[in-house]
């Protein structure tokens, strides 16, 4: 029999902002996913030393048995509470499809996956960044942020770029605000919800 214990999931839990949003949940359940398990691991008895009731899984964001199994394991631990998304990388990885996919396509894989054991008073809160607002609202590619998957989205923003993967961050943060927006009504119909959050410049550790 499962327990219903409302668990806490949190993407990029071994990096600096998902062990920051890991320590704000001290009374509740949390799963923490990265891509390394050994980091994942250490990240977890970290937590547990310090009182937490944690566990871990790896996770490659990037693919779909991966997130499949992610979800198995957040179902058979219980109920399913929150995703807090803080998994990403920067610019400074300079690889415009890396970016995009890791940041955008992978958000998009984690909301519809999740989505599937979204409960009443479930909620998806996926960060975003401020430099998302420093991009401005186009036909030319708002539907191919709105659709990562879809086949020429990311040729489709790259042709704005310049091939810059720093501005290609700020498109694909951008892209993130708009499936929320895209969401929002099938998150909705569940009771559940969906949000951004668009933070400063972090100093912490980031791909």
């Amino acid at each position: 029999m499962k327990t219903q214990n409302n668990s806490i999931v949190i993407t990029g839990g071994a990096g600096g902002i998902g062990q920051a949003c890991a320590r704000t949940f001290k009374n509740q359940p949390i799963i923490l996913t990265d891509y390394s398990q050994e980091k994942v691991d250490e990240s977890v008895q970290t937590l547990k030393n310090e009182g937490f009731n944690v566990s871990g899984i790896a996770c490659d964001i990037t693919n779909t048995s991966d997130i499949e199994k992610l979800v198995n394991y957040v179902s058979e631990k219980g109920s399913f509470k929150a995703l807090i998304h803080t998994a990403g990388v920067s610019g400074t990885v300079k690889d415009l499809k890396k970016v995009y996919t890791i940041d955008l396509v992978a958000t998009e894989l984690l909301i519809d996956a999740f989505h599937k054991i979204a409960g009443q008073g479930s909620v998806a809160v996926l960060l975003s960044s401020m430099m998302a607002h420093a991009v401005p609202p186009n036909e030319a590619y708002d539907e191919a942020l709105k659709n990562p998957q879809a086949e020429n989205s990311f040729e489709t923003v790259s042709q704005f770029v310049n091939g810059d993967s720093d501005i290609m961050y700020n498109f694909a943060k951008l892209g993130v605000h708009l499936l929320s927006h895209k969401n929002a009504d099938k998150w909705g119909e569940k009771a559940a919800r969906i949000v951004t959050v668009s933070p400063g410049v972090i100093e912490t550790p980031m791909p």
